[in-house]
């Protein structure tokens, strides 16, 4: 499967395949049955090891200068899920994500606790990166 889950130094790190399901890449991401039972699984196996979750699509889309369309989320049903199994773990502090090609920093109230974090790419389209520093204390 294209999802994980790995630890480094007492950090959990979760890599979802926010993208698992048929499509053009248009619509909104999502996750099959098997990758989400897994990973709600991952996330009550230690609730509080301090957890950052990577995926291609935010949760949720907020204060964009652009239109909205729903293929630049994760389904609505998918992402209260999600927040839903955030609110339960909470060691997961960060949600971090791409695709809006926007720096972008979100906290929903479903789960005050985990910070929806979104990152552009930095260079020319498609190419780039975002570099992530964690420091202790889990604080990005």
């Amino acid at each position: 499967p294209a999802y994980f889950a790995r630890d480094l130094g007492g950090l959990r790190l979760v890599g979802l395949d926010t993208y698992e399901k048929d499509g053009n890449g248009a619509d909104s991401g999502g996750l099959g049955a098997e990758q989400l039972a897994w990973f709600r699984d991952r996330l009550r196996e230690n609730k509080d090891q301090p957890t950052v979750v990577f995926g291609h699509h935010p949760l949720a889309v907020r204060d964009s200068v652009f239109p909205v369309t729903g293929g630049q989320r994760l389904g609505r049903r998918q992402a209260r899920s999600i927040l839903d199994a955030y609110a339960s773990a909470p060691g997961v502090f960060l949600h971090h994500a791409g695709h809006t090609h926007r720096n972008k920093r979100t906290v929903l109230p479903q789960a005050p606790h985990v910070t929806m974090q979104e990152v552009s790419a930095v260079k020319d389209y498609p190419g780039g990166f975002c570099l992530l520093r964690i420091h202790s204390g889990g604080t990005p």
